[in-house]
């Protein structure tokens, strides 16, 4: 696919709406890191961020979920992280 949110939507603990947002079950602040960097601005959807990221340039993606399963680095004000690592 060419659109990257649309492509975490078939992941079980994710929801895409129309217009890319995501939502993740239980969480409505996502962060997204693109290569370690978080990337933000007001009225911003994760999924308007992510279409900045061209797929065929992804090496790797991180989901986490919930605010348990974040590392570390990640935690800051939102409950859930997109971590994207590009080539």
């Amino acid at each position: 696919t060419n659109d990257v949110a649309f492509a975490l939507g078939t992941l079980p603990t994710v929801h895409v709406k129309q217009g890319g947002i995501i939502i993740f079950r239980k969480c409505d602040r996502v962060q997204v890191y693109v290569n370690g960097m978080r990337y933000f601005a007001p009225g911003d959807s994760p999924g308007s961020i992510l279409k900045l990221v061209s797929p065929a340039d992804i090496e790797l993606m991180e989901v986490y979920t919930g605010v348990a399963r974040l590392p570390a680095e990640y935690i800051n004000d939102a409950c859930a992280a997109i971590a994207v690592w590009t080539k």
